[in-house]
């Protein structure tokens, strides 16, 4: 460019025909300006300011297509195609983070359930909750959420157990008295017992005995046997 100018004065000097080296000025000019604008958005690029680096990709087009210069336009092209696809990924990125923050949203909320459940003493229901929320934490990984939902589901359990403990003791006690009632006399509670020894434990480790259910033959799941217990127990 500066070697353009010096031709220029040093041609005014000679009185010469300027109109070639002028448009050589022109176009050098136009060449600077297309340089500076590609500058201006690879900076926007690198800040990740997609929409002003195309902003400044694309003036620096339009006069490059002025000028015929087709590298530069297919240097240009290149990194238009490099910012859309770049934006496509980070927007991609942005919904799958969204999605993720959503369903990290859903298992706390699973997990504050299950525990206003279990503040109300409904571990039932409670444990119906924290299990929910530990197969949503699970599936996104969380594995600090998964030992603590986990330790809640345990400590419902325990408390589940407990209700069924006095479940059996209040109903060993009616059953004493029932008999008592018919007979006019206490039996020993053993002689119920008779042949029970194969069946199954119905209430976990604590009992190795269901007396009553298994001498009248009836069968009853730990969610029953909380639906039939006695306010107070």
């Amino acid at each position: 460019y500066d070697s353009y100018v010096k031709a220029n004065k040093a041609a005014n000097s000679l009185s010469y025909d300027q109109k070639g080296i002028r448009s050589r000025i022109a176009k050098a000019k136009n060449m600077i300006e297309v340089n500076n604008l590609i500058k201006q958005g690879d900076a926007a690029n690198l800040r990740h300011n997609y929409t002003d680096a195309k902003e400044k990709y694309q003036l620096a087009r339009g006069i490059a297509e002025q000028l015929s210069a087709q590298a530069i336009i297919a240097r240009i092209d290149a990194k238009l195609n490099t910012i859309e696809q770049r934006r496509s990924e980070e927007e991609q990125r942005r919904r799958e983070e969204n999605e993720r923050n959503k369903s990290i949203y859903q298992a706390k909320r699973l997990e504050k359930a299950g525990d206003d459940q279990y503040n109300q003493k409904k571990y039932k229901e409670a444990l119906e909750y924290y299990q929910l929320a530990k197969r949503a934490y699970e599936g996104l990984g969380l594995t600090q959420d998964i030992i603590m939902v986990d330790q809640k589901i345990k400590n419902t359990e325990k408390r589940t157990r407990g209700i069924i403990n006095r479940i059996f003791n209040w109903l060993r006690f009616a059953a004493d008295k029932a008999i008592l009632a018919v007979f006019g006399l206490k039996l020993p509670w053993k002689w119920l017992a008779a042949g029970n020894h194969r069946c199954r434990n119905l209430a976990g480790s604590h009992f190795h005995e269901q007396p009553l259910f298994s001498f009248f033959n009836v069968k009853f799941s730990n969610s029953s046997l909380l639906a039939i217990l006695p306010s107070g127990i």
